[in-house]
């Protein structure tokens, strides 16, 4: 048998130019790139909240858990999930988070300012143990009756800086520990005396650079049960243009009053106590 020649088979020259060759390997290349980022974000979904913020803890016992997840580099868009067992702690401060989210039941702590929230209902159905909540400089437009249902043990409120425009009646009735509440610099143009109700241990009420044109007598009635001493109050009514009588009808420690447009303080105002008032800017 005789084997087939080579002149058999016609010889086939292929020619790869260089700008052929570059976009192969251009393809390969945005191909493994793919691959790569499809790995990567797949493995960040996967992380806890400690592989992306700061996680400490105290040995006691239970162990006493402290996130940091402050100034995430790029900012954070939503809080990742994954709560640490015991978390007492949390701090998302100065990032770019949005969606609302529900804390859990053990947290004392949470300072969330300068973020993007603009709905905070819902938040807090579980916190049975926060005393500070921490959350100027966002965008919360309102507090619906009820956001602070569970909140019996809440000391320290601080929501200045925001969007909100009222105070429903109620709306911190639940939180009867309270004894500092910051509102000052939000959208508010009226407030009633059941905006207050249930705040009997209330010693430091600010509400400096609000909307409001008038002050209702008695708005602070609710401030004064149990024989309560209400101890600082800071006011800056800058379009304040009237005040009823008794507006401001009970015991002060210290009262800072900035007047705005108010020209004239009707009789019966103040109440007459030992402390002392302020007018103008402080």
């Amino acid at each position: 048998m005789a084997w087939p020649t080579t002149n058999m088979y016609p010889r086939v020259n292929i020619k790869i130019t260089v700008p052929c060759l570059m976009a192969i390997l251009l393809i390969f290349t945005g191909v493994a790139q793919q691959e790569l980022s499809s790995d990567t974000h797949a493995e960040s979904n996967n992380n806890t909240m400690c592989d992306v913020c700061n996680c400490s803890s105290i040995s006691t016992e239970p162990p006493r858990v402290y996130v940091n997840c402050s100034d995430r580099q790029p900012h954070l868009q939503k809080l990742p999930t994954g709560f640490p067992p015991n978390i007492v702690e949390l701090d998302f401060s100065q990032n770019n988070i949005e969606p609302k989210f529900e804390l859990p039941a053990l947290l004392i702590y949470l300072y969330g300012q300068s973020n993007h929230l603009t709905d905070i209902f819902g938040m807090f159905n579980e916190s049975v143990h926060v005393r500070v909540i921490y959350l100027r400089n966002n965008f919360i437009r309102a507090i619906p009756s009820g956001t602070f249902a569970a909140c019996h043990h809440l000391k320290n409120l601080d929501l200045q800086s925001n969007c909100i425009t009222s105070i429903p009646s109620g709306t911190f009735a639940a939180c009867y520990q309270l004894r500092t509440l910051i509102l000052s610099f939000n959208h508010i143009q009226e407030l009633n005396p059941e905006s207050f109700l249930g705040l009997n241990k209330l010693t430091e009420l600010e509400l400096k650079g609000v909307q409001m044109t008038t002050l209702k007598a008695n708005l602070f009635r609710e401030l004064t049960r149990l024989n309560n001493v209400f101890e600082t109050l800071f006011i800056s009514f800058e379009e304040l243009e009237h005040a009823e009588p008794g507006a401001l009808n009970f015991s002060l420690l210290t009262l800072r009053f900035e007047t705005g447009k108010l020209r004239f303080f009707p009789g019966g105002l103040f109440t007459p106590s030992n402390g002392e008032t302020h007018f103008g800017e402080w």
